[in-house]
């Protein structure tokens, strides 16, 4: 039986899959296996994964239709036997050390959990080094100080970790397939709240790729406000559940709507704008919201006063300064 199972949901990943699992088959360590789920695929991806999997006793496939991440995940982590597993994205790829670094990590520390840094590949090629657990000084940090580091950057993320099977399975912790934002975030909630120790490795060992990384586009506008309603439900729920005190349920909630509404409104036409601020439910959360710039809360003073011409002409040169960047 292998170390480690590296868990890979597969849709229509055609242009980046080739180098992802090439990154995986050239770790220096090798003791792993890789189970990827094909979530209804329509390009032709299988043509890559079926090379290792039919070369490589390491390298096995399961079909689901589409479902999304979290189903294709849910079925990875049934059909994994490994002690520990690894969740990697098919338009990812990895440092040749990353398996090994995450692994020893573990052991030497007697670890549940482990963390590492990270590069993110922009639009241009540059690799920008990552890392949100920065604001630890120590390589072993604490359940609530993890909790924290969750609600900031992309620690909620599931790649960069290397999670222990066991802890899942006893606990019975799987991804809420209802959940179509952050669903990796409640995962690794969850998970926390079952680990007695948590090791921050100063590495940047994951490669991010930001590439085909558009933005929310104007037509899942409510979608996406529908979503982050739900995700916050299921973070509340789980935050009694377990009794989480650390942080503010409330301010969380407040502060995710509002990333997400400031992104909505970044991508958004002026007609859209006005279709956005008429939704009830931005209507019944926009007294609560509170930005944390100078900038973010001129953006959100306009908003919350229907100076929707004004709001436009602020945005609309910081839309081409971000796209000729």
């Amino acid at each position: 039986m292998s170390e480690i199972t590296i868990i890979i949901p597969i849709f229509n990943a055609e242009k980046t899959l080739e180098k992802c699992v090439f990154s995986i088959f050239d770790q220096t360590f090798k003791n792993y296996n890789v189970i990827f789920i094909d979530d209804g695929s329509t390009d032709k991806s299988s043509n890559i994964y079926l090379h290792f999997v039919e070369n490589d006793k390491r390298f096995s496939v399961y079909f689901q239709e589409n479902k999304g991440p979290s189903a294709a995940r849910n079925l990875g982590l049934k059909m994994s036997l490994s002690p520990y597993v690894v969740f990697i994205d098919s338009d990812d790829y990895l440092n040749k050390n990353y398996l090994e670094y995450l692994y020893r990590g573990m052991v030497k520390n007697k670890s549940d959990l482990i963390c590492s840094g990270y590069y993110e590949i922009d639009k241009n090629e540059r690799q920008i080094a990552v890392n949100d657990y920065k604001m630890f000084s120590k390589v072993n940090i604490t359940k609530e100080e993890f909790i924290r580091s969750l609600f900031k950057g992309t620690s909620g993320v599931l790649w960069t970790k290397m999670f222990k099977r066991k802890i899942i399975i006893e606990n019975n912790i799987t991804f809420d397939e209802r959940v179509k934002m952050s669903e990796d975030l409640i995962f690794n909630l969850k998970y926390v709240m079952f680990c007695s120790k948590i090791t921050i490795l100063n590495n940047f060992l994951y490669y991010y790729n930001r590439f085909d990384a558009n933005g929310i586009s104007s037509n899942q506008n409510i979608d996406y406000l529908r979503y982050v309603n739900i995700t916050n439900d299921v973070i509340e729920k789980t935050f009694l559940k377990f009794n989480i005190t650390v942080l503010d349920i409330e301010s969380i909630k407040y502060q995710r709507i509002w990333n997400l509404l400031k992104s909505i409104i970044f991508n958004s036409t002026l007609n859209e704008l006005k279709i956005l601020y008429s939704d009830k439910y931005i209507n019944s959360n926009l007294q609560f919201l509170i930005a944390n710039n100078k900038l973010d809360n001129l953006i959100l003073k306009l908003f919350k006063k229907q100076k929707l011409n004004l709001l436009f002409l602020l945005i609309f040169p910081l839309k081409l300064k971000r796209y000729y960047k």
